[in-house]
This record gives C-alpha cells, structure tokens and sequence, in this order.
C-alpha cells in the first residue's frame, strides 16, 4: 500500500462491515488528523434510523431513508470543506449501496443515481474483520441496536455478499486494512498510511 498524504486529504470515509471497528477507528483518525468527525445516520437521525430498522419496512425503504441521510451528510460536508475544515466520516453512501443491493430486488439505477452528484472522498478507509470477529465484537456492545440485530442476522455467506458489494462500489482510491487484531494495531497501521 503506498502513503496517502493526509495534507491533500480533506474528505475521509470510513466503511466496513458491522463489529469491523470502522467507528473506533473513525474518532480515532479524525482525532489523530483534526478533522470533523461526522456519522451517517447522523445523532439527529437515530430515532427514525430505529424505526426503519425495526420489521415492517421494506427493504427499499429503508435504502430510500439511509440514501436521504447521506444526501443530507453530503451537503454538510460541503459546507464544512469549503470553510476550509477536514472531516472524517463513518460510512458514506458506499454502506448504504452494500448493505442494500445485494438483497433488495427492488432497488433500481434511478434509486442508486441518488449518489451520482454528491461530494467523494478523496480516501476511503475499508477495514475488515473475518465474520466470526465481527459477531463477537457486537455481541460484546453493552447496547446491542436494532441494526446490530439484523446484522447478526446475516449468515457468513451475506457477509461476504456485503464485502463484495463494497469493492464493486468504490469509485475513489481506497486502502484496506483487516483488523482481526487489536483496534490499536490497526489504528497505529492507518496512521503510518497517513504520514
């Protein structure tokens, strides 16, 4: 992998799969580079995220809702940017393309040219983690979400549905780092990447 020089990097996402460590890395990176941490959904969203990841809604809509999220996330991180801030966020529009395609029959190039004209990256961070260490990192959460439940929901064969589906959707250059290991050994990995 070669260094990603973090002074031409004003845009940083962070993806992976849930119980990957995408969020403690996220603070983590945003700290280390002082950058706006940002999160889609973002806090403002929780509640209705609640709701659209509770049964009942179908798969489209709960695509539509987390597309509207990140729609809304893009327009601030244009703002943020021109006002000369870094931002670190966790998970883009890429999450919402793997978690979603795969599965929803219904989803069509209309619903996925939602993302067509926002705001990319300059870097997108993919970490990983087997299926195993993902699950027992969820289930080790003193708050299990509703999200979390349908995650671990998913059978290792999904998993590695999701995983392909990110590859397919990245459109920026991309590092991947595995972290079956220590959040602090991959944190300290990304930050040598970034010098």
């Amino acid at each position: 992998m070669r260094k990603a020089k973090t002074n031409k990097i004003n845009f940083i996402a962070i993806e992976g799969l849930d119980g990957s460590g995408k969020s403690t890395i996220s603070k983590s990176i945003a700290k280390k580079t002082e950058s706006i941490y940002l999160t889609t959904p973002s806090e403002v969203d929780k509640e209705e995220r609640e709701l659209y990841d509770s049964k009942g809604f179908s798969c489209l809509d709960r695509f539509l809702f987390y597309a509207n999220c990140t729609v809304k996330t893009a327009d601030q991180i244009n703002e943020l940017i021109k006002s000369k801030k870094r931002v670190v966020l966790d998970r883009y529009f890429y999450s919402t393309l793997a978690y979603h395609l795969p599965f929803c029959k219904d989803i069509n190039d209309e619903h996925i040219n939602i993302f067509d004209n926002i705001i990319r990256p300059d870097l997108i961070i993919y970490v990983t983690a087997d299926y195993e260490i993902t699950v027992n990192r969820i289930n080790q959460r003193t708050m299990i979400e509703k999200n979390d439940k349908l995650y671990l929901a998913q059978s290792p064969e999904n998993h590695s549905l999701i995983h392909s589906q990110y590859l397919k959707s990245f459109d920026v250059p991309y590092l991947q780092v595995c972290n079956n290991g220590t959040l602090e050994d991959s944190i300290t990995k990304i930050e040598r990447l970034l010098c």
